[in-house]
This record gives C-alpha cells, sequence and structure tokens, in this order.
C-alpha cells in the first residue's frame, strides 16, 4: 500500500506545472553511504519538487533521519530564515495587521 501512494504522489508531482518564483525549501533526511531503492526514489522526487519552482533549495540534512526537526533542529530553522528572508526580497517586510 505504501509503494502505491508513493508511486501515485511521485505521478502527481511529474505531473504539476511550474509554481511562479515562490520561495520553496525541501529538506531530506541523510540516507548515509548505502542509500536503499526506496531512498533513492524519493530523494529523485524531492529533487523534481523543487525544479517546480526557480526559487528553491534541497538540502540533504547530513545525520538525521526521517525526523529531521528533532534530530537536527538547526537544518529546519536555517531553511524557515531562509524563507522568510526570500519573501521579504520579493513583496518587502510584513507589516504588522492594523488593529
Amino acid at each position: 500500500a505504501e509503494n502505491r501512494a508513493f508511486d501515485q504522489s511521485s505521478s502527481q508531482l511529474l505531473a504539476e506545472k511550474p509554481m511562479a518564483n515562490i520561495p520553496l525549501f525541501v529538506l531530506s533526511h541523510d540516507p548515509g553511504d548505502h542509500p536503499s531503492d526506496m531512498d533513492i526514489a524519493w530523494s529523485t522526487m524531492q529533487q523534481q519538487l523543487t525544479s517546480l519552482s526557480p526559487e528553491s533549495r534541497h538540502v540533504i540534512v547530513k545525520g538525521s533521519g526521517h525526523m529531521i526537526q528533532e534530530d537536527q533542529p538547526k537544518a529546519v530553522i536555517d531553511a524557515i530564515d531562509w524563507v522568510v528572508e526570500a519573501v521579504r526580497l520579493h513583496v518587502g517586510p510584513l507589516s504588522e495587521t492594523p488593529t
């Protein structure tokens, strides 16, 4: 069942049209020195995901497993900071909502 869902997700991704110039940051776990076939397929799909936006980054987070936010929280913080900065460069500083 998981492989069918994986194949379906991959097909949906490949069918997507490129997005506008929207910041996109993809973090991937570290597959180690001997990645499985699933790791290779997952990495390929995540690289394809980054091709949907010209304003994208794909980083393999060394020393992390599936739970990147727990294994390497600084990588997640850095990715969020990058997206926020990219948005600010395109649309200016985020303004406060009037009260």
